[in-house]
């Protein structure tokens, strides 16, 4: 039944136009430049693991998943 909600709810916002496929493929984010420099810097002067670094970004508002760090 979940499958019939989500064309029934596209239906209602988008009309015709939401019940077009739509590929299944992620859509690829680019970390922002800045950030990966952060990263960098953090990885190389402070020696943090992936963890740390997230948790750092985290308190600067910066929400980042550990796999990317790494």
């Amino acid at each position: 039944m979940l499958g019939v909600n989500r064309w029934v709810n596209r239906y209602r916002r988008l009309g015709e136009a939401g019940l077009t496929d739509r590929t299944s493929q992620p859509h690829p984010h680019q970390t922002p430049t800045g950030v990966v420099e952060t990263i960098a810097r953090l990885g190389r002067e402070r020696q943090w693991s992936a963890r740390l670094i997230c948790i750092d970004l985290a308190d600067r508002g910066i929400r980042i998943s550990q796999a990317t760090v790494g």
